[in-house]
């Protein structure tokens, strides 16, 4: 016997067996109870070890920005690759946003805040108090935050309730250059109305 017909009864066998004839006269029914498809993303949070320390990424969500964010390169060429990579920018080119959470072994240090409120009320960012937990830790265990620099995304989550400290025991530290800029009320006057953000 040759092994193609060998193969051939097999699959004859298997393809007539009860099972198989069962699934095939039966139709594929969606129960009226299957849930809708969700629209949130899962709690996100992502742990790494390095050297001693474990750097834990929190998803704060996500914002969309312009292609006219990426420079060096012509408009063509920066749309010939977003469609290459099989990114649609129509509406803007989805950008996560994220903090870190870093622990040394004798402190938990947080790079970043997140953005909290200040993009509104929107389902798509605001996650770091939610990740955190999620991750199993709690604001008032952060000791330090660490702010990059005073962009809303990136600084909005010391103070996701206006006048409440997000975490209570944390210091906040902040390059003195991005202070002075962002702090100083003349600045606020340099942009249009609804651009600048008091943080």
């Amino acid at each position: 016997m040759t092994k193609t017909l060998l193969k051939n009864i097999l699959l004859f066998t298997l393809a007539a067996s009860p099972l198989a004839l069962q699934a095939a006269e039966q139709p594929v029914i969606i129960s009226p109870a299957t849930p809708a498809i969700s629209e949130q993303q899962v709690p996100g949070y992502y742990r790494l070890n390095v050297g001693d320390f474990q750097v834990t990424a929190l998803y704060d969500g996500y914002v969309n920005l312009p292609a006219s964010v990426f420079k060096g390169a012509s408009s063509k060429t920066i749309s010939d690759l977003l469609r290459q990579h099989f990114v649609d920018d129509k509406n803007g080119i989805q950008t996560a946003v994220n903090a870190y959470l870093v622990n040394n072994g004798k402190q938990l240090i947080l790079v970043d805040s997140g953005a909290a409120k200040c993009f509104g009320d929107r389902a798509n960012i605001g996650s770091i108090q939610d990740n955190l937990a999620a991750a199993g830790y709690k604001p008032e265990q952060v000791d330090a935050v660490l702010l990059t620099h005073l962009h809303p995304d990136h600084a909005c989550g010391i103070s996701a309730v206006k006048g409440q400290k997000s975490f209570p025991n944390a210091t906040i530290y902040v390059d003195k250059a991005e202070a002075d800029f962002w702090l100083n009320p003349a600045n606020l006057q340099k942009y249009p109305p609804g651009k600048a953000r008091s943080i």
